[in-house]
């Protein structure tokens, strides 16, 4: 059921009247600022946060868990209730925003908000209906995610209210990012259930050290992980061919947060690699020999370099900006409309 909640966060509760008897679902629950909550969008928001949740627990009763949340502990209820407000906040936010800004998605936009709301629709239909969402509820919380991105280049693109250049993002790029050739010897194969013991990993460990070794005498990272793959493969079971070398190496770009999972080692190791320098990482279940490429000039970002760079650089601003502007905004809410969508109804099955 936990899994199915995550899959779903996007689901609703089950609105029931307090003596359980339906009862028609409220339309909106209110504004903030001028932007008009739908009761869909309410559920939504709703369902995420109970979704987060439930993640962090493993009690049934996820209303009644005690949560510890950055070394506080709070109660579910008190956590989805949090989290709900937060999510509206920014879904108002993200609104006014966009509008005073004078900004407009796309036809292509729209069309791949429309998509993106079908297929997902498609899937779960059942699940919303049971719940009583609608599709248009669905379609207006997908839109608020194109217009939050499209904010990154409206505040701060060539042309935005607060510009940054190219030469400020290949800086930026200079100290947070890292692009080149990556070599991954896996030390586990989820697929067939073959999870090798220490002292195999120590081998594969070492496979990776001397695969690394390789590529600093001369060896292309190609040959160098030919070489090593055979006996990394045999450890869990699988036999090496010539045909497989693709799946296993391969061009990378890493931006600071996509290594925050790893640890501050990993991090430091990888942004830190020089053009034409190699390291040798344990990433997950694999090890990861990465070779650096040439740092990005301010010449060669491409409008999805830029578009990647300002999310890595001015996301956290950007977020920062709007939770402020969301919690300024005056709250207009119906107590009892909300109410009526008890985080106790939520069903997923």
């Amino acid at each position: 059921m936990k899994k199915r909640i995550a899959a779903l966060a996007v689901c609703l509760a089950l609105a029931l009247t307090a003596c359980g008897q339906p009862k028609e679902a409220p339309a909106t629950v209110g504004t903030i600022g001028t932007v008009d909550i739908p009761g869909g969008v309410y559920q939504l928001a709703q369902f995420s946060a109970y979704a987060e949740a439930d993640s962090l627990t493993s009690e049934d009763n996820v209303l009644k868990a005690k949560l510890n949340v950055d070394g506080e502990t709070v109660t579910g209820k008190a956590y989805i209730a949090a989290k709900t407000q937060e999510a509206l906040e920014r879904y108002a936010a993200v609104t006014t925003r966009f509008d005073e800004l004078g900004g407009a998605l796309t036809e292509d936009e729209l069309t791949q908000a429309q998509t993106q709301t079908d297929n997902t629709w498609a899937s779960y239909s059942d699940l919303y209906e049971q719940n009583g969402i609608d599709q248009a509820s669905l379609l207006a919380y997908t839109q608020a995610s194109y217009k939050a991105s499209d904010l990154l280049e409206m505040l701060y693109g060539e042309t935005g209210t607060e510009p940054v250049s190219n030469e400020q993002l290949t800086a930026f790029l200079a100290q947070n990012s890292a692009e080149g050739r990556g070599a991954l010897l896996p030390m586990a194969d989820t697929a067939n259930g073959s999870f090798p013991g220490s002292d195999d990993i120590a081998q594969i460990k070492a496979a990776a050290e001397q695969l690394k070794t390789n590529v600093e005498n001369g060896d292309t990272l190609e040959a160098a992980a030919a070489k090593a793959l055979p006996g990394v493969l045999s450890l869990l079971g699988t036999t090496y061919t010539d045909g497989m070398l693709g799946q296993y190496v391969g061009s990378y770009t890493f931006l600071a947060s996509d290594l925050d999972y790893y640890g501050d080692t990993v991090k430091s190791a990888i942004l830190g690699t020089q053009p034409g320098q190699v390291t040798a990482v344990e990433m997950g279940l694999s090890m990861m020999v990465f070779q650096a490429g040439e740092k990005p000039t301010a010449q060669g970002l491409t409008a999805n370099d830029r578009r990647a760079a300002l999310a890595e650089m001015k996301g956290d601003e950007l977020d920062q900006q709007l939770a402020q502007l969301g919690a300024q905004l005056t709250h207009s809410l119906d107590e009892s409309a909300m109410k009526y969508y008890n985080p106790k109804n939520i069903t997923t099955n």
